[in-house]
């Protein structure tokens, strides 16, 4: 296994589960599976298998995330215009 690399070295990947839609997040790890943070995909063992669906290291594929909408930013009030008056 390479040792764990500064996150200015290399960019974190994500990697995504075809089967059941984990993302894998090589700057948070598995804590759960004995993954470290900073865990590289490429150093996970090659009998690892994911914690939700049981399926192996070949049924991942990079992921790319999507800006996400934080639950504060969903909750908050929209402002909204005045109603006409008078019509």
């Amino acid at each position: 296994m390479s040792a764990v690399l500064a996150p200015t070295a290399l960019p974190w990947r994500q990697y995504l589960c075809r089967v059941c839609g984990l993302v894998y997040d090589e700057r948070l790890g598995d804590a759960d599976s004995g993954l470290a943070a900073g865990t590289r995909f490429e150093d996970i063992p090659d009998d690892w298998a994911c914690p939700i669906c049981g399926v192996g290291k070949a049924e991942f594929e990079r992921h790319t995330a999507a800006p996400v909408r934080t639950v504060a930013a969903a909750a908050a009030p929209r402002a909204t215009r005045p109603a006409a008056q008078g019509r």
